[in-house]
């Protein structure tokens, strides 16, 4: 069973997402983060990639509500992106 996070009124959170935890998802473009003091910066994920929700409204605040990684993340870390970055994960031929 697919964990759903509710809001204050009980409604599931994921309701106008379009997604819930444990979907997988794909980006609609590479989503690189700039170098930062603790970082020096790289690609997180790459348009097309398999990524699987990991929580909705958790972390992330303003426009990227979702946490998402990598399908064989299982240490906790995941990056923020909005519903609008990503799509339903399918299986698409080599261009």
């Amino acid at each position: 069973m697919r964990d759903e996070v509710a809001g204050p009124d009980g409604s599931a959170l994921s309701e106008g997402l379009g997604v819930t935890v444990g979907d997988a998802v794909m980006l609609r473009a590479d989503l690189y983060e700039g170098p930062d003091e603790h970082a020096p910066g790289g690609y997180l994920a790459r348009r097309g990639e398999k990524l699987i929700v990991r929580k909705l409204h958790s972390r992330c605040s303003g426009p990227h509500p979702i946490d998402v990684s990598h399908e064989h993340r299982t240490d906790g870390i995941t990056f923020c992106v909005s519903a609008d970055e990503i799509e339903p994960w399918r299986v698409t031929p080599n261009a």
